[in-house]
């Protein structure tokens, strides 16, 4: 669910002022730390807001967050001038992952948005870290990073699926213009509706189609009663009658204002195809065309006037041949080629177009003011794969650009709308908007990078609703990752993907699907990448069919919430650093908050795997299900390598959960059962026959494209087939295994006949 906080309370404004004037510029917001600047960017501004958006004529600014945790906003700001970074503090405001605030700046702001256009930028601690540009502003527009909304949109995406639920979250005023009609046979009418509990004195009241001149219509004195309707006739001849207007309605298409005492309560903007004798108004909070107008009663349902996106002469899929693409559609089409988003200043569609090389095409058309859906079609020319082919469209400065390219600068977190399709079997699967950005920390320094897909509302899909895992039952995803190898890239390329997919559904432990694919970045071959879940409070969500906020994820061996609150298991950690847990007493209570056999799971797999990197470590639980602690398995990057590799040092490093899986040791009955799990593992899927056969299917799934993607990336077959005969001499005859059998007889002082009942002959 995706929230918006709407700041415009006297008292959070006097609050924001106060600290404004206190610190008028310079980075001594409250509080005096280095903080590491939330993910958070400016959305969407309104320079001048004439269609009355949120019921009022005030500037707005939007803030949205993509950052999982959440921020609390006192240290950052709202400015249009960088000598005053603190210009407008946004003191005691927090915000989370998916959310949206809304900053209203009144009279007293302390700045205000030009209707010349401008730059606006959000600081923190007095260093810029988001910006928008927007252009002079001449109908009310609202503008995002893209340039002009299609439609204001504050706390929604800026779609047409956001336009309408903002409007369906409208509180609407007492007094509103239900339905207008412009060109018909008889004079030009707008009826107003009393949409109140209350009785409605009609005087207080104004109309006009000015907004420089509120009064042009002064409502006659008549009281209203809750639900009913008032007709004012626009015949430009006021001695007809009170309810006659000095003004007429242009079949053009202008915006028509209500005013109470003086101030703006409601606004309604006309079309310019509204057709004669056409009325257009309010079907609830959205607005209508309707053919058989209603004056001075109810509307019907109506029908909503739109724009069918442009269609395409040909499929997205794979071709041989270059293609000659034909843009199908009414009004003015537009169109780019470099996966941006194409606004009313891309390309205008005239004749068709030329591809000859891996091309994504987005595309939408104008009709008078309506304006249709943004579609994409990804042509894949050229190429042919056995494997998925998955196209992330983005232009290239986006990817490599000197100052904001997410491949040059892997120290920050940039995100970028893109373009997702995926096409398997010669069919496109899906094809969606998405924020592209990288993942993972060390592996970000190599030349392959791993990358995060993040759906989110504001591109135009909050989900990817795909079948996309054989071994899921569900087939909803908020975010995914594309996994190249990680730190085994140059090497077998597939260590991560055995070690989880081994786990997978046969351990108490929780893993990431997996996919592979072939991955063209902005039109370039990028080679063979596993399409993998993520791990999030939504993966939980999916796995457990609970809701995303009784979620709790903690990660790294410090304990830091990436979702909820890391506070329980903090405490828990230190109940178990400052108690007995030799006592029964103590040992129930570390079970009754921990899935046992999750934790045993975690440090045997990855003790007979070998890897070494214990600090990545995330464990999850909910507050909807048993509300116990468990484990999640992932980067094993480092695992298969030295068969030698102790079990002891697993247990005791101070990365990962040592605190704990020792405390469980402690009591005779963890002990016994971290042996018999052991074994148990051991006869199941750590061994050399059931590792070998899922090696063996990891291989056949990418093999084909084993030489073209190590060519892409500067090594050698020969290379590749090296490694992977590393991987099985880990574990040839069994090496691994009696190298642990060895290690926990002697780390527990086993007798052999101790290693005989856990172990067998």
């Amino acid at each position: 669910m995706r929230r918006f906080i709407l700041v415009l309370t006297g008292v959070l404004l006097t609050v924001l002022f106060t600290g404004c004037q206190s610190n008028p510029s310079g980075p001594d917001l409250p509080g005096t730390e280095t903080i590491i600047p939330g993910d958070i960017i400016l959305s969407e501004v309104m320079p001048d807001n004439e269609k009355l958006t949120l019921g009022h004529e005030l500037e707005w600014i939007e803030l949205y967050s993509r950052d999982e945790e959440t921020v609390d906003l006192s240290h950052y700001a709202l400015t249009d001038d960088l000598s005053q970074p603190n210009a407008y503090p946004l003191t005691g405001l927090q915000i989370r992952d998916g959310e949206y605030v809304i900053v209203v700046l009144p009279e007293n702001a302390p700045f205000h948005l030009s209707a010349e256009g401008e730059t606006v930028y959000l600081t923190c601690q007095g260093n810029p870290i988001s910006q928008l540009t927007y252009p002079a502003s001449t109908k009310g527009e609202s503008f995002s990073s893209d340039g002009v909304c299609p439609y204001p949109t504050p706390g929604q995406a800026n779609t047409s699926e956001g336009y309408l639920a903002y409007l369906e979250g409208l509180t609407l005023p007492s007094l509103m213009i239900s339905e207008v009609m412009s060109s018909g046979e008889g004079h030009d009418w707008v009826e107003v509706k009393n949409n109140s509990d209350k009785p409605l004195d009609l005087s207080l009241y104004t109309l006009t189609d000015k907004r420089k001149e509120p009064s042009r219509f002064s409502f006659p004195n008549v009281t209203l009663q809750p639900g009913e309707h008032y007709l004012v006739y626009c015949s430009g001849t006021p001695s007809l009658g009170e309810n006659h207007a000095s003004f007429k309605i242009s079949s053009e298409g202008e915006t028509l204002y209500l005013s109470d005492n003086g101030a703006f309560c409601d606004a309604v903007v006309l079309p310019t195809d509204l057709a004669k004798n056409e009325s257009y108004g309010r079907y609830g909070n959205v607005f209508r065309y309707f053919a058989t107008p209603t004056p001075g009663s109810e509307n019907g349902e109506g029908y909503e006037q739109a724009v069918s996106a442009p269609g395409s002469s040909h499929a997205s899929g794979l071709y041989q041949e270059p293609i000659t693409v034909s843009l199908i559609g009414s009004g003015t089409i537009y169109y780019t080629l470099d996966g941006s988003r194409p606004t009313t200043q891309s390309a205008v569609y005239t004749q068709p177009i030329l591809i000859d090389k891996p091309v994504t095409v987005r595309t939408f058309s104008v009709e008078n003011s309506r304006v249709s859906d943004t579609v994409a079609y990804t042509y894949g020319v050229g190429i042919a794969h056995d494997l998925p082919v998955v196209f992330v469209s983005l232009p290239q400065s986006s990817l490599t650009g000197e100052a904001t390219g997410i491949l040059n600068h892997i120290e920050q977190n940039f995100e970028y709308e893109a373009q997702l399709t995926l096409i398997e079997g010669g069919e496109e699967k899906f094809s969606l908007p998405f924020g592209f950005r990288l993942h993972g920390n060390d592996s970000r320094k190599g030349a392959k990078q791993n990358f995060q897909l993040r759906f989110r509302s504001e591109y135009g899909a909050g989900s990817l609703q795909y079948p996309l895992f054989e071994n899921r039952d569900f087939d909803e995803y908020n975010s995914l990752l594309l996994k190249g190898g990680s730190e085994d890239f140059t090497s077998a390329l597939l260590r991560d993907e055995l070690a989880t997919s081994a786990v997978d559904g046969t351990t108490a432990l929780y893993a990431q699907a997996v996919k592979p694919v072939v991955l063209y970045l902005g039109g370039e071959y990028w080679g063979i990448y596993y399409l993998r879940e993520r791990f999030s409070d939504d993966y939980v969500a999916s796995h457990f069919d609970v809701s995303e906020d009784s979620v709790d994820i903690v990660y790294s061996s410090g304990g830091y919430a990436q979702t909820g609150s890391a506070a329980d298991f903090t405490a828990l950690k230190n109940y178990v650093k400052t108690h007995d847990m030799t006592t029964d007493e103590a040992y129930a209570y570390l079970c009754d908050r921990i899935d046992v056999n999750s934790l045993m799971d975690w440090y045997i797999c990855r003790s007979y795997f070998g890897d070494r990197d214990l600090a990545n470590i995330r464990r999850f639980r909910t507050s909807e299900g048993d509300g116990k602690w468990r484990w999640m398995f992932f980067d094993l990057d480092w695992s298969f390598y030295v068969t030698e590799s102790p079990v002891a040092w697993f247990l005791n490093n101070y990365g990962g959960d040592h605190v704990l899986i020792n405390a469980l040791l402690k009591h005779p009955k963890g002990k016994d059962a971290f042996l018999k799990r052991y074994a148990e593992l051991m006869d199941t899927i750590l061994n050399e026959t059931y590792l070998n056969s899922r090696l063996d299917s990891l291989i056949a799934s990418v093999r084909s494209e084993i030489p073209r993607d190590r060519q892409r990336w500067g090594r050698t077959e020969a290379h590749w087939e090296a490694s992977v005969e590393k991987i099985r001499a880990y574990l040839k005859d069994g090496a691994r295994t009696e190298a642990v059998k060895a290690d926990l007889k002697s780390y527990f002082s086993l007798t052999e006949e101790e290693m005989t009942a856990y172990f067998g002959a």
